[in-house]
């Protein structure tokens, strides 16, 4: 069962990678720059987010999947045109986490009053999500790479769109919704954990004992 669900989940996402082709292509000839796509995956963020606390839940999982599609065709287009760069790949990275940050700001903005308990989760979930890009990020200033762990970006994105397009169906009290954040908060942070053992054990598969028992600097600025 598992593997069949992980088989439909492939050819799932090889379809619609191979759907956004010819937009990709089209996008290349106007020589619009990536960047328009990131600000405007981010722009749309924010309207899914508004529909979150207006309790719009199918159309803020609609939005999102409009974002996260600018975020595919943002990378290509910058592959296409030549026009990537270690500048634009920050950039990328910089707005996708600030367009996270802006769904879950929905989310809790129609929690606060409704349940303390859900605001809590999407808080740790919250948490989870930056600490999994930022174990990450500490990798790669150690010249690891660090891709490990069972929820990434992709996966959140997947769960919180499923979350608001069953949540959505009358009747549900957004029960898929409530779902998609517990699993969310759990997952990503078990997710953080891994990639610090995963780095640990990459640091002594390469002899690098004082990167593990001796402390840096304390960072003095984020």
């Amino acid at each position: 069962m598992t593997t069949l669900l992980k088989t439909t989940i492939k050819k799932g996402r090889e379809f619609y990678l191979g759907s956004l082709d010819p937009l990709s292509k089209a996008l290349a000839r106007t020589r619009v720059h990536p960047h328009v796509l990131t600000i405007l995956g981010f722009a749309l963020a924010l309207v899914a987010a508004n529909f979150f606390r207006i309790e719009c839940f199918f159309w803020a999982g609609i939005f999102i999947i409009l974002a996260g599609t600018c975020d595919i065709l943002d990378g290509r287009l910058a592959r296409d045109t030549g026009k990537g760069s270690v500048y634009g790949a920050l950039f990328d990275s910089t707005i996708d986490r600030y367009s996270e940050i802006a769904i879950f700001i929905g989310l809790t903005w129609h929690y606060y009053d409704q349940s303390r308990a859900t605001t809590l989760i999407i808080l740790l979930a919250v948490a989870g999500s930056m600490m999994v890009s930022y174990t990450r990020a500490r990798a790669e200033g150690l010249g690891l790479e660090c891709t490990v762990g069972i929820v990434q970006r992709q996966q959140r994105i997947l769960l919180l769109i499923a979350g608001a397009l069953l949540g959505s169906i009358p009747g549900t009290k957004h029960l898929a919704m409530t779902v998609a954040l517990w699993a969310i908060a759990i997952l990503a942070n078990v997710t953080a954990v891994q990639r610090v053992a995963y780095i640990r054990g990459q640091l002594r598969q390469q002899n690098q004992p004082n990167l593990i028992t001796t402390s840096p600097k304390k960072e003095t600025s984020k």
